[in-house]
């Protein structure tokens, strides 16, 4: 859709797993200080904030460079915020972790599987299937 080739898309895509990595990494340092549920409190809407400026600037044309940069943003947060978000589903389950653990990640991978279609049906014309 902006024209990258192989090469530009797989630094694109270096890059930003490295923000993801760096979010972890973080979100690790701060919950020796934070509680998981309240780091969420501020990850969750800054990733709703993020997600919906990745939608509009898609939608008025900016830049593929700020979108891309918002993007960073977005993934550094969502390392951030993943961790967490783990944690605060397996608290209190220590006898059945491991059912909790898969009950997560099937709904997760649930998920994914309902949005694919919807992000094919949208198509690439825009930077719309981006949104989270």
């Amino acid at each position: 859709m902006y024209g990258l080739t192989a090469q530009q898309y797989g630094i694109l895509f270096a890059v930003n797993s490295i923000g993801f990595v760096i979010g972890s990494q973080s979100g690790l340092r701060i919950l020796r200080r934070v509680a998981p549920q309240w780091l969420l409190v501020c990850s969750l809407p800054a990733l709703a904030v993020l997600g919906c400026m990745i939608g509009v600037c898609g939608a008025v044309g900016v830049p593929s460079t700020a979108i891309v940069a918002i993007l960073f943003l977005f993934l550094v947060g969502a390392g951030v915020t993943v961790p967490c978000l783990q944690i605060v589903g397996l608290a209190g389950r220590q006898n059945e972790a491991g059912t909790a653990a898969a009950l997560l990640g099937a709904t997760n991978m649930a998920l994914a599987g309902m949005a694919a279609p919807i992000v094919g049906a949208i198509g690439i014309q825009s930077a719309a299937p981006w949104v989270p």
